[in-house]
């Protein structure tokens, strides 16, 4: 699993373990590719929303 698929199944943990069940949610199996890209818009995202996560807020999207 790449590094931005374990960040996303711990906010989807964390999500889960803070909401009703109605609204809990599990991230599905990530592909695993032989060749790991790295997104440096995925990078600078994860940058930005830890501090926010840490400091015991969240944020929603709506997709």
């Amino acid at each position: 699993m790449t590094a931005h698929g374990v960040l996303l199944g711990r906010a989807a943990l964390e999500f889960s373990r803070t909401v009703p069940s109605a609204f809990k949610r599990r991230l599905p199996p990530l592909p695993v590719t032989e060749e790991r890209r790295r997104d440096p818009w995925v990078e600078e995202f994860f940058d930005w929303l830890d501090p926010v996560v840490r400091a015991g807020q969240g944020l929603y999207l709506w997709i």
